[in-house]
């Protein structure tokens, strides 16, 4: 890669490291609805803020049953139910979201696949204690768990 490649990594990282900062500071500050930046600034900001949850949407404590559930639709749905409510909820919000950006996938080139790639390993964290999964492992486990093809049926499903 080319210095002037590297150049222009550098100045895009700090450039969205400094409209993230200003999405931040709007939620923090602002009732309005008017957020500052671009949509990609948008998602990637909702991600950071799952990523740094302190428990992931699905809590940690639930992390195996989750796994050994995942291939049964009706385990998944007690899964759901068993979520404390504020998790739940949250659970709730972005599964409507991820079918909403899926509905509109013909305009915004979005994929099932890619969506509970992402979302799914913020999801869906190991605890702490437990060896993380490598990137091609978690892909691996979100393929074979059908998830993607959940979410492109509308299926609400606890293991994304």
């Amino acid at each position: 890669m080319s210095n002037k490649m590297l150049n222009l990594k550098a100045i895009q990282w700090i450039l969205n490291k400094r409209e993230l900062q200003r999405i931040r500071d709007h939620l923090d500050t602002k009732a309005d609805g008017n957020l500052p930046g671009n949509i990609h600034s948008v998602a990637e900001a909702l991600l950071v803020f799952l990523e740094s949850l302190e428990e992931p949407v699905i809590p940690f404590k639930m992390y195996q049953k989750c796994l050994e559930c995942s291939n049964n639709y009706t385990l998944c749905k007690q899964m759901v139910m068993n979520l404390p409510p504020s998790h739940r909820n949250v659970f709730r919000y972005l599964i409507e979201f991820l079918k909403e950006l899926l509905f509109y996938s013909s305009y915004n080139g979005l994929e099932p696949k890619v969506l509970a790639t992402i979302f799914g390993a913020i999801m869906l964290r190991p605890p702490p204690n437990m060896e993380p999964l490598s990137g091609k492992q978690l892909s691996q486990q979100v393929q074979r768990r059908g998830v993607y093809s959940n979410l492109l049926t509308g299926l609400c499903h606890p293991c994304v």
